[in-house]
C-alpha cells in the first residue's frame, strides 16, 4: 500500500527530473537542490521538503541512472544529471 510519504517522494523525484530536463548541465549539493532546483515546485505546490526527502529522491534517481554524485575539487560532493551518450 502506497503512503502519503511515497506519493510525496514521487513528486519530488519528478520535480528534480523536470528541472534537469530544463537545465541539463546543472550540478548542485543536496542543499542547493532543495533551495534552487525545487524552489519553483515548492512555491507552486505549497508542499515542504526535508533534507532526507531530497536525499531519498536523489538516491532513487541515481539507481535509475538519471543522476550521479561526483566529488568536485574545492567544492565538495555535487549531484548532476548523467550525460546522454547519444552522439
Amino acid at each position: 500500500m502506497r503512503t502519503t510519504a511515497d506519493a510525496h517522494l514521487d513528486r519530488v523525484v519528478e520535480a528534480i527530473q523536470n528541472y534537469l530536463s530544463r537545465h541539463p548541465g546543472a550540478a548542485d549539493s543536496e542543499l542547493g537542490i532543495a533551495q534552487w532546483w525545487l524552489h519553483e515546485w515548492l512555491r507552486n505546490s505549497g508542499e515542504s521538503i526535508s533534507a532526507d526527502t531530497v536525499r531519498l529522491a536523489l538516491e532513487r534517481l541515481q539507481r535509475l541512472g538519471v543522476v550521479e554524485n561526483v566529488d568536485v575539487a574545492g567544492v565538495g560532493r555535487l549531484w548532476r544529471g548523467v550525460a546522454s551518450e547519444a552522439n
